[in-house]
């Protein structure tokens, strides 16, 4: 089983990444919730993919998984105040 913070990479990997995710799934029954889905990256990356764009967009420097920042900025300020 894979989970999408599992994935990384460039945006065309991620995307077929996905995509594999989708249609696999598929096959068994299982469908992907978007609305639990977050796309991690830069600001200004643009997202094409039918896939990837209703994903949430979140910025790096707020982004966590399993609640660890994943770069110095607000997430991280507001881990230390923690």
């Amino acid at each position: 089983m894979d989970y999408l913070d599992d994935r990384g990479g460039p945006i065309d990997n991620v995307a077929s990444d996905v995509a594999h995710i989708v249609h696999s799934g598929g096959n068994m029954g299982l469908l992907l919730n978007t609305s639990n889905c977050e796309l991690i990256g830069s600001q200004g990356v643009e997202v094409k993919d039918r896939w990837l764009q209703p994903f949430t967009r979140v910025s790096r420097d707020v982004a966590t998984i399993l609640a660890v920042p994943l770069v110095q900025g607000p997430a991280l300020d507001k881990a230390w105040e923690k």
